[in-house]
């Protein structure tokens, strides 16, 4: 099912199969990413084009500088795409996570040291219901991640998939 949004660098998901896609709306492009098998490289090679968080304006150095060996990300997980809320990125690493919260005028960074030592999450039994994944650190400092909250209203079936496929991943 495909969602139409009017405006440039606006995103929809889309089900295809088992798969959903993130897609990224760029003017007279679109781009399909996967997000099962969207790649932190493929990440960042989006945002160097300036297909992918427009007011980054392709910024990639910022994510090189602050995450140099790309091998060491084991996930990562975009917040508040389709609501009114500040995005956020989360970078998860082996030793530790990075919280990026990027706007128009700077870059705000929250490094959370400590190995993921417990998730927390809870599955719908129906995709209109909320999915949970809370990340505990070593440090005992928590992550939280919500289908219903980091999404907007007609994404939250998407996101639920989202959230599931980043507990699947920390698992590993």
């Amino acid at each position: 099912m495909k969602k139409e949004h009017p405006f440039e660098g606006a995103f929809y998901f889309e089900q295809t199969g088992n798969l959903s896609f993130l897609v990224v709306l760029t003017g007279e492009e679109v781009i399909d990413v996967s997000e099962v098998n969207y790649t932190y490289q493929e990440f960042l090679e989006d945002v160097g084009k300036r297909k992918f968080l427009l007011f980054l304006k392709g910024k990639v150095e910022l994510f090189n500088e602050l995450v140099p060996n790309q091998d060491l990300v084991r996930a990562f997980y975009v917040k508040n795409l389709y609501n009114d809320d500040p995005l956020e990125i989360t970078i998860f690493l082996n030793d530790r996570a990075l919280v990026i919260k990027p706007d128009r005028d700077q870059v705000a960074v929250k490094t959370i040291f400590g190995q993921v030592t417990k998730l927390d999450y809870v599955r719908p039994l129906y995709d209109t219901e909320e999915s949970l994944l809370e990340v505990t650190f070593t440090s005992e400092e928590k992550l939280r991640f919500s289908s219903h909250t980091d999404s907007g209203n007609e994404w939250k079936s998407e996101y639920s998939d989202y959230v599931k496929n980043l507990f699947i991943d920390l698992s590993k």
